[in-house]
């Protein structure tokens, strides 16, 4: 879990040296307490997109409208769909839920309406999952298209 800008509460813990809770140090001579940062608000981890709206290897006639589904756990991310490395337009919708005490779970579904065609046979949808700079999360799924 992480709390990350600008969407993240601290607090501040006040906590004796010899209480559980406290960050390791040398015990002192004197009675004194440590005050350390708490996260009050955090966000689950992200995962892996997972794509609905079709099944490896169902044949879809040329012509046939079909609605594939990118859900994944998306903190401070973005989810987005790509075939043959060109972006897709699709509908995404944000809900937060809780995922435990303190913690947030954001969760985004993006919604992508697809009529298929003949050079559609064999080609790739992606939905990638974008975190930070670093992090990048992708699933995809190859279509087979009939042509009449």
């Amino acid at each position: 879990m992480h709390c990350s800008p600008p969407d993240h509460n601290f607090g501040w813990a006040m906590a004796h040296p010899a209480h559980p809770a406290a960050p390791p140090m040398q015990r002192p001579r004197i009675p004194y307490y440590k005050f350390f940062l708490v996260c009050t608000d955090c966000l689950a981890p992200p995962t892996l997109p997972t794509i609905t709206g079709y099944e490896t290897g169902r044949q879809l006639t040329e012509g046939e409208q079909l609605e594939l589904t990118c859900t994944a756990s998306v903190p401070d991310g973005s989810l987005r769909w790509y075939t043959d490395g060109q972006l897709l337009r699709s509908t995404c919708n944000t809900t937060t839920t809780s995922a435990g005490v303190g913690i947030r779970d954001v969760l985004t579904a993006c919604r992508l309406t697809v009529v298929t065609r003949a050079d559609h046979n064999g080609a790739v949808f992606a939905c990638t999952a974008s975190y930070n700079v670093s992090v990048v999360k992708t699933s995809s799924t190859r279509l087979t298209v009939l042509c009449e």
